[in-house]
């Protein structure tokens, strides 16, 4: 339990993940783009940070990673994405730690409709925390609300913001769950190749930029690499035929992530 808790402060304290409900990419996709989170391929893990990006046929996706290796610190889902007339539904469920240490439990429903080359989209999400050797357990609720625009066949643009309601826990101090606005563009010369810019800006935190790049080979294969400005990490990935994802993070101090996902499409 010792080694537990060690593990789990060290963690948290050097990348910096002061408070509950920290943004951990629930998509090999973006992981492998820097975290990019508004204009990269829809998929159904979409809803738990961009529902504008939601899938437009129906789909179910699963999604899990160990950080830094770590069972402690495994962080899984599932979702699902239906689309009517009136637009696309989605619901999903994330679940991050382990129930002897400490534990986040997300239940997602999101929706996404279109005009023309716009899609916007709107998430709402029930947190739920638990503290095991604190005995602390608690349930809140926070909106994600996002958009993109394809411009044209060379570009297009994307915003999210993550907790837009600014959501506090805590019984006696208060404080603000995570939190972020995000604005990102693509621009593909081709079809075989994209380029990926973001910033983003994080609660009280100095705003991040994030670059990336992605290759597609035969139709059916993709290369992923991406940057983040604020952070000591390669982004390293691929896909095929946006059923199959793997993301490798390598932290330059604290370690690799493996992060994986798989997607069918009906």
């Amino acid at each position: 339990m010792i080694k537990k808790l060690l593990l789990f402060f060290l963690f948290f304290n050097t990348i910096k993940l002061f408070s509950a409900f920290e943004y951990k990419s629930p998509s090999a996709q973006s992981s492998s783009l820097a975290e990019i989170k508004t204009v990269i391929d829809p998929e159904p893990e979409a809803i738990f940070f961009n529902s504008s990006l939601l899938p437009d046929k129906r789909s179910l996706g699963t999604f899990y990673s160990d950080i830094l290796n770590i069972k402690e610190l495994a962080n899984s889902s599932i979702s699902t994405s239906y689309p009517f007339k009136l637009g696309t539904f989605a619901i999903g469920f994330m679940n991050f730690g382990d129930t002897s240490l400490y534990i986040e439990r997300t239940f997602a429903l999101g929706y996404k409709i279109q005009h023309k080359n716009c899609n916007f989209g709107i998430t709402f999400k029930n947190l739920q925390l638990e503290i095991a050797e604190m005995q602390e357990k608690g349930s809140y609720f926070s909106m994600d609300i996002a958009g993109n625009f394809k411009y044209n066949n060379f570009f297009s643009f994307g915003i999210c913001l993550l907790n837009f309601t600014r959501t506090k826990i805590g019984k006696y101090y208060k404080e603000e769950l995570f939190s972020d606005i995000n604005f990102g563009l693509k621009y593909t010369p081709s079809k075989n190749i994209d380029f990926f810019y973001e910033i983003t800006k994080e609660n009280d935190y100095k705003k991040d930029e994030k670059i990336a790049t992605q290759i597609t080979l035969f139709d059916y294969m993709k290369i992923r690499c991406g940057f983040s400005k604020n952070i000591d990490a390669i982004n390293l990935g691929f896909g095929i035929k946006n059923i199959f994802d793997y993301a490798l993070k390598y932290h330059f101090v604290l370690g690799q992530t493996h992060i994986f996902t798989l997607n069918l499409y009906f």
